[in-house]
């Protein structure tokens, strides 16, 4: 892989991310093309978001770099501190995802009480992926480190707030507290705060 991206010569390297101008490499012309989303497909479903409960979502692998544990962590916090808020406002915490380290963090939910709260959802079609987006009042991505944030961006298409962690490229998109809202990795304490307060919102 280094070699060929950072010893081959091109006449132009295209990169979805600026990690790649950190390393020595040959090629001197580098283009940025940021990830992106057909709009289109987002628009061409129409959702009704629910009274009924409040539906915070997380999209992506259930692995220790996407955080779960992190989120976890945070509700159970929540839970313990804030339930009257979670069963006042119906919050669910729905986390679609595929493979990967599904019973560690089954176990983790159901050692903490946590299965009316959480839940998971495997993988869907990518039109009930959408009306998934457009149904939910807040988005969270608390990851550990990120490259490509594509579910960021569909998110925000779904005009859904995101809270994400600080991990590297969501910077490059989010704007604390203008078009979303970032906080410290690893920092579950963090996040249930800023959860509590787009809840209470």
């Amino acid at each position: 892989e280094k070699l060929i991206l950072m010893k081959l010569k091109y006449n132009r390297l295209i990169t979805v991310g600026r990690s790649l101008y950190n390393y020595n490499n040959v090629n001197k012309s580098i283009i940025l093309v940021w990830n992106g989303v057909n709009m289109s497909e987002f628009e061409a479903i129409k959702t009704v978001l629910s009274t009924d409960v409040y539906k915070i979502l997380f999209v992506w692998r259930l692995d220790e770099f996407k955080g779960v544990d992190v989120l976890i962590g945070a509700v159970e916090l929540l839970k313990n501190e804030f339930s009257g808020l979670l069963d006042e406002k119906k919050v669910e915490f729905h986390l679609i995802w595929y493979g990967y380290e599904e019973e560690k963090y089954r176990k983790m939910v159901n050692d903490s009480e946590l299965q009316k709260y959480v839940k998971f959802r495997w993988k869907i079609t990518w039109e009930n992926l959408i009306k998934e987006y457009k149904t939910s009042n807040l988005f969270v991505l608390p990851s550990r480190s990120e490259w490509f944030w594509v579910v960021i961006l569909e998110a925000m298409v779904s005009r859904v707030p995101v809270i994400s962690t600080r991990c590297g490229w969501p910077e490059d998109i989010i704007e604390n507290g203008i078009n979303g809202f970032l906080v410290k990795k690893e920092n579950p304490e963090q996040l249930a705060k800023k959860i509590v307060d787009c809840i209470q919102l």
